[in-house]
């Protein structure tokens, strides 16, 4: 009954998604957005960035945003490959 089960989730588990593109760009996307916010805060802690004037904050965000865009598409491309799409 054991080992049944365990086919059963790793047939679940391990299989492609209906739509690799679609998840390619999701993977992106969500890369794009936690590793320029993970970025934005490390340098707020390390004093690169003072929250005191409110304009720096948002000039960073403002150029760091498409630059971190860069690597969201590297990574979706990864993605898409994977999947042989």
């Amino acid at each position: 009954m054991n080992e049944f089960s365990w086919k059963s989730l790793a047939r679940d588990v391990f299989r492609p998604p209906e739509s690799p593109i679609v998840f390619s760009a999701l993977t992106g996307v969500g890369l794009h957005l936690i590793a320029t916010s993970l970025l934005i805060i490390i340098l707020i802690c390390l004093g690169v960035i003072k929250t005191e004037h409110h304009g720096n904050v948002m000039t960073v965000i403002v150029f760091l945003h498409p630059f971190m865009a860069f690597f969201a598409g590297l990574r979706a491309v990864q993605t898409c490959t994977v999947f042989d799409v």
